[in-house]
């Protein structure tokens, strides 16, 4: 068992982390199948706790730490592989590896003097791998048909729920004094509840670190994360727009921002500068390739301009500056950087000029206008209620709305969304619809 607290240590050949990266999108691929274990135990770079097995799992939190779509991903994914590896031990190996974990925690408590949240973690799972490496909680729990002795409750743990939030939204232990009690046999449930809280805190200490900015400026890495968002973020049919003839499909899933851009630029056959260069940059991040990015502009600016448009260039005037423009945001011209829309806080920052597009509708709208860009119809409750909500906090509006989209109920129900930008909104919206 490895709940990956410290990071791997030595020097790892690029292919070698490469093929780490590469068997473990295989895993997540087919952590439904029967042949899982097989798969896992036959993979070099998934040997549990190996510095091929850490390398390749911190990599993947690197992105989850930056990516909020990858962030649900990576915790799921990452606590099914923990649940796979458990049903697998014996008692004998579970007692071997507790002993470990407990000596990684102890060095870890060290290290995290000063930092309140997860010295607090590490401290109540020093104290849960202790009571479990008491006398007899091992027999105890392995010693009814592997864990199934009905709660006697000679062996319960005591928690504070904070530490074990998941199993209190589900209601699947007591709690009594702010304390979760949980018995022996539900051992492997704790375990992987403490492992998903741990990996939340963990990738929220990671936005803070300079040694991840650090890491995150090294090409190399740059060039191993690229191999996952090609599964997650972007080559997957499922989640992306694929070709430039599926903009009129697509874009009703868009964010309200970029749709609105969207619908601007159908009626002006224009839009102002910066609207354009974060619109192009979002058809970027979603999956338009660079020559369905140059046929889509040029079809829109190939067109007569409204008259109420403040943009009076044509494609056919400025064809080589509009195509400098679209290749030096996909990084193959000036300074080759590949530029990203701009996220939420920042559209949501802007200050727009009197002949400006773009903005936050949630922010920037006032009421009649945001009523008309949701297209309800009037008396419409939710709208009312998002057009409410976003006096409080534009963010938190978006989200309604995305829920608003998802409004079939045979779908399972979802408190929270989280995205980072509208790239990350729509990708978001399209995973869970297909």
């Amino acid at each position: 068992m490895s709940f990956y607290l410290r990071p791997p240590k030595g020097l790892t050949n690029l292919h070698k982390l490469e093929e780490s990266v590469t068997q473990r999108l295989a895993c997540y691929e087919n952590l439904a199948c029967e042949e899982i274990v097989e798969l896992i135990y036959e993979s070099e770079c998934l040997i549990e706790d190996s510095i091929l097995d850490r390398s390749g799992h911190y990599v993947f939190r690197l992105l989850a730490s930056q990516s909020r779509v990858f962030y649900a991903t990576f915790i799921e994914n990452e606590t099914k592989l923990l649940k796979i590896r458990l049903r697998c031990y014996e008692k004998g190996d579970l007692r071997r590896l507790v002993k470990k974990l407990n000596a990684q925690t102890v060095d870890c408590l060290e290290t995290a003097a000063g930092e309140e949240r997860i010295g607090t973690f590490f401290n109540s799972l020093k104290n849960v791998l202790r009571r479990m490496l008491g006398k007899g909680y091992f027999d105890h729990a392995f010693g009814h048909d592997f864990g199934t002795c009905g709660g006697c409750g000679s062996y319960r743990i005591a928690v504070p729920f904070f530490i074990c939030p998941e199993l209190v939204a589900r209601r699947e232990v007591a709690i009594s004094s702010g304390f979760l009690n949980i018995e022996s046999f539900d051992w492997s449930k704790l375990l992987l509840s403490l492992y998903r809280n741990y990996l939340m805190l963990a990738l929220d200490e990671m936005k803070h670190s300079a040694v991840v900015s650090y890491a995150l400026d090294d090409d190399r890495i740059q060039e191993v994360l690229a191999l996952i968002k090609n599964v997650f973020l972007i080559d997957n049919p499922r989640r992306h727009m694929a070709r430039f003839t599926n903009v009129e499909e697509e874009f009703r899933l868009f964010p309200l921002c970029m749709e609105n851009l969207y619908r601007v630029l159908q009626k002006k056959n224009r839009l102002s500068h910066n609207a354009r260069f974060n619109f192009s940059l979002f058809l970027k991040d979603i999956g338009m390739k660079l020559d369905d990015s140059m046929k889509f502009w040029e079809s829109a600016y190939s067109k007569r301009r409204s008259v109420c448009s403040s943009c009076a260039h044509s494609w056919q005037g400025n064809e080589e500056r509009y195509i400098y423009g679209i290749r030096h945001m996909y990084g193959l011209e000036g300074s080759r950087r590949s530029y990203s829309v701009k996220s939420c806080q920042q559209i949501e920052e802007l200050t727009l000029g009197a002949n400006e597009e773009g903005g936050c509708p949630f922010k920037h709208f006032d009421d009649a206008c945001l009523r008309n860009a949701l297209r309800t119809r009037p008396g419409d409750e939710d709208t009312g209620v998002i057009i409410y909500s976003r006096k409080t906090s534009a963010k938190k509006a978006c989200m309604m709305h995305l829920k608003s989209k998802l409004n079939d109920s045979s779908r399972p129900k979802r408190d929270s969304f989280q995205f980072y930008n509208p790239a990350e909104h729509y990708l978001l919206l399209k995973r869970l619809m297909s």
